[in-house]
């Protein structure tokens, strides 16, 4: 039930935004999103559980529906999952809206990332990249059934980036995150070293207990049975739901 004290946060929570962003305007539309989006939230609408809203580039629609869900979420001792379409999106969440709203909340909560199975590195992959070149295949290097993992011979320095990336990984100074590795990362090396779902062997890889995309999942997936974090973020279509996420309600 949206009660009179979770309108209230909500009111003060989009004050609170509003005073910390100089030119912050308020639209009328985002103001309705708002609305809907906490009573669809708190069960406002009975049996009808499910919202899809739609509006134009400016709305404020990240906002929109960070400023309902989370202090719903909150009163009712829930958790928020968004599924965002883009990275960019996705990075703008995480640095600045979300950090705004719950500032404005008053409250300190953590939220965490659900990124991708294909924003990891894959060891089995690059470990084998070195000697998966479309060259050696013809010398008879190869078993005839393993697929090449690159699709054209890597020039020297994508060479030398997958070898700095096997030393990093072998001395735990890496955690396999794609995002986070120093060097800008070209097609052919992110295609060569991270794994599709499709063609991911799970616990029968000989580097699954080290795999870098499952060691970050189940972090997440502990956080959320402890009752942590109160939102988690994935990117819609990126591989997030290649691993259990049902801890968060």
């Amino acid at each position: 039930m949206l009660t009179e004290e979770i309108k209230a946060v909500i009111r003060a929570t989009t004050d609170g935004v509003a005073a910390a962003r100089p030119g912050f305007r308020r639209r009328r539309s985002q103001n309705l999103l708002i609305a809907e989006i906490a009573k669809t939230c708190a069960g406002e609408h009975g049996a009808q559980k499910h919202l899809i809203a739609e509006a134009p580039t400016g709305t404020g629609k990240s906002l929109g529906y960070l400023l309902s869900a989370y202090p719903v979420a909150k009163a009712t001792q829930r958790k928020v999952v968004i599924a965002t379409a883009t990275v960019a999106l996705q990075e703008q969440l995480m640095a600045k809206e979300i950090p705004a709203v719950l500032a404005a909340m008053g409250v300190s909560d953590r939220p965490m990332l659900a990124k991708g199975r294909q924003r990891y590195v894959c060891d089995f992959r690059l470990f084998q990249a070195p000697a998966s070149n479309p060259d050696q295949t013809d010398l008879g290097f190869d078993d005839p059934g393993d697929d090449a993992l690159w699709s054209t011979k890597p020039t020297a320095d994508e060479a030398r980036m997958v070898e700095s990336m096997i030393a990093k990984r072998k001395a735990h100074q890496w955690t396999g995150d794609m995002d986070e590795w120093p060097e800008k990362l070209t097609p052919s090396v992110q295609e060569a070293v991270t794994c599709p779902a499709s063609q991911c062997a799970a616990r029968r890889c000989p580097n699954f207990s080290t795999c870098a995309f499952y060691q970050a999942r189940g972090a997440l997936q502990g956080q959320l049975d402890c009752g942590q974090p109160e939102s988690a973020i994935g990117r819609y279509g990126d591989g997030a739901g290649d691993a259990d996420l049902a801890g968060a309600q």
